[in-house]
């Protein structure tokens, strides 16, 4: 039960979080800068002393900006912050301007993995959590709906294969927030399947299986394994 809660709450987080960077952004004429939670607090804080550019052309995870708040208070003038406004302003900061960018610049290119971001959700996640509370809350589950779960996630898959690219990432060339989704939405799908089914759902997909290998062995995913295995 305790493996179930934590990839529970693994894709709540994908799920509240990633929509903040896919949707439409709204952007502050004045600034430049994204409006979102923290937004007024960096706009007053950081673009007193220095053009709003220095954000926006500017990436970092949260130590790397929080190095940059101190360096500006020790060489730069920059005054104490408070503890809610300093994690304000990291908070906006690793979200909207991380490094590296979960979302290609390009437009085009960037709609297209949002789209393969909301078919893994659509086709794979949520059909397959129709039978998490059987595969891990000891709950029923008719034959119907196993029958239907299983025709929809073959379908499912099938859309989602039509969309991948696995070059080597999921959507080309580059590592990106599809990526984040496609582990762990396979993973607990995975789950699912093999519990409920006694099937492997990426069979017949052997590049995905190739690609969840690779990514596990990335530095940010298997923090959060190693984490969910403690």
């Amino acid at each position: 039960m305790k493996k179930a809660l934590t990839w529970l709450l693994t894709i709540l987080l994908l799920v509240c979080v990633l929509p903040a960077f896919a949707a439409e952004q709204e952007i502050d004429k004045e600034t430049g800068l994204v409006i979102a939670t923290g937004f007024e607090q960096v706009k007053k804080t950081c673009t007193v002393c220095h053009s709003p550019m220095l954000i926006t052309q500017n990436k970092a995870d949260r130590d790397g900006w929080l190095e940059m708040i101190r360096w500006m208070q020790a060489k730069q003038g920059l005054w104490q912050l408070d503890a809610d406004t300093e994690n304000a302003i990291l908070d906006y900061l690793e979200i909207l301007q991380p490094e590296p960018a979960l979302f290609p610049a390009d437009p085009f290119a960037r709609a297209k993995i949002i789209e393969l971001i909301r078919h893994l959700e659509l086709d794979v996640e949520l059909v397959a959590r129709r039978a998490l509370p059987a595969a891990f809350f000891g709950a029923q589950i008719s034959e119907e709906l196993k029958d239907a779960t299983q025709t929809d996630l073959a379908r499912g898959m099938a859309a989602v294969a039509r969309l991948i690219k696995c070059d080597p990432f999921i959507g080309g060339a580059e590592f990106t927030a599809a990526d984040l989704y496609a582990f762990y939405t396979f993973g607990l799908a995975r789950a699912i399947v093999a519990k409920v089914f006694d099937a492997d759902l990426l069979e017949g997909h052997g590049e995905l299986g190739e690609l969840l290998d690779r990514l596990s062995e990335r530095p940010c995913i298997h923090k959060v394994e190693a984490a969910k295995a403690a």
